[in-house]
């Protein structure tokens, strides 16, 4: 992964550690807690802490990875992927807490709603939910 500086177009950062192409990252909603999320096709879930440019949380899952999302308060990740199920992964207790199914293709995006509440997903069956 690299940061960017968005202003002046300069590489702030870069965290290395997947070991294939990486296919989606999202910020914690909160900037005090400089976390990132991303997820690759090396079918890992990995939580950066941005100031230690480290991994400060790893997991893996049994298929690749396309889509993630933090929750509110960035205990845990909503990830989806080619498996076509949502899954919701507990950072604290380093499991996953509960699935949602309903995909029929590969899932390409995750959006958190503005009060946390909901997440939006959609796939390549053409379809939100």
């Amino acid at each position: 992964l690299v940061m960017w500086d968005a202003v002046t177009c300069t590489r702030i950062k870069r965290l290395t550690g997947h070991q294939n192409i990486v296919n989606a990252c999202c910020a914690s909603r909160d900037p005090n807690q400089a976390l990132l999320v991303s997820v690759s096709d090396d079918r890992t879930i990995r939580v950066w802490d941005t100031r230690k440019r480290a991994v400060a949380f790893s997991c893996k899952d049994d298929y690749q990875l396309t889509a993630v999302t933090f929750n509110e308060n960035a205990d845990q990740v909503i990830v989806g992927g080619i498996e076509n199920v949502l899954k919701v992964y507990d950072l604290r207790k380093n499991k996953v807490l509960y699935t949602m199914p309903g995909h029929f293709d590969t899932i390409t995006g995750l959006s958190l709603s503005p009060d946390g509440n909901f997440v939006l997903s959609n796939a390549m069956d053409n379809s939100c939910k």
